[in-house]
């Protein structure tokens, strides 16, 4: 009987590894076609949008990491790439 809830309970968390693991990829692939990345820093990067332009913070910190902050100028107006590396 242990035998059997043992085996049910471990083909459950291979399935759920398994789907976090294709969740995951899939979430990386979608990002890196809508991101691209200006520059890097010590804890995360700099990126636009590649249809608006607008940058954006990518935290890589443990706690917080793929957060995205809106970056803006000294007027509250969002900081477009313009196409020049910074």
């Amino acid at each position: 009987m242990y035998r059997k809830m043992f085996k049910g309970n471990l083909l459950f968390v291979v399935a759920f590894i398994i789907i976090a693991i294709f969740f995951t990829v899939k979430a990386n692939a979608m990002e890196e076609e809508c991101f691209k990345v200006l520059y890097h820093e010590q804890y995360g990067d700099v990126v636009y949008d590649v249809r608006t332009g607008v940058q954006y913070w990518r935290s890589d910190a443990r706690y917080n990491e793929g957060t995205l902050t809106l970056l803006v100028d000294e007027n509250g107006k969002p900081l477009v790439y313009s196409g020049e590396q910074q």
